[in-house]
């Protein structure tokens, strides 16, 4: 049987991600904002739109990578996360979740501060990093889709 290409095509406005560590669950999921919903689409159009500004503004450096600060990278991809990640919960029993994460043993409720003070944490950076390949990875917004 041949391939279906529709099993690849992105079909959710959004999808829960398991947070993972060394390769096992931790019953933390993040709900991200797939690559196709209009408020990512309108992020990675600003983005381009602005590296083209660059490039007009700069012809010496047209056909050359536009390098920017290592710190308003960090930041563009913080904004990034803060656009595309809606939400977060832990799983109490397969198939139960609880809405917020704990957090230095309190309960911690989704809020656009309380992710920004988690990716934003030097002592976090694997959940940030976590969050990056997250929303890279297409294959996270398919039907065939086994994020959690």
């Amino acid at each position: 049987m041949n391939f279906d290409l529709s099993q690849a095509a992105i079909t959710t406005d959004s999808s829960d991600v398991e947070f993972e560590v060394n390769g096992k669950r931790t019953g933390i999921v993040f709900e991200i904002l797939s690559p196709a919903h209009e408020v990512r689409r309108a992020y990675d159009l600003k983005h381009a739109r602005e590296i083209t500004a660059k490039g007009q503004r700069s012809p010496s450096k047209i056909g050359q990578a536009l390098f920017k600060d290592p710190e308003e990278n960090i930041a563009d991809k913080n904004e990034e996360i803060l656009l595309a990640v809606v939400g977060w919960k832990t799983r109490t029993k397969p198939g139960e979740f609880e809405a917020g994460i704990t957090l230095d043993g309190k309960l911690v409720p989704f809020s656009r501060d309380a992710l920004r003070s988690v990716i934003e944490a030097p002592r976090y950076v694997l959940v940030r990093n976590f969050l990056v390949s997250a929303l890279e990875d297409a294959r996270n917004f398919t039907t065939s889709s086994s994020a959690i």
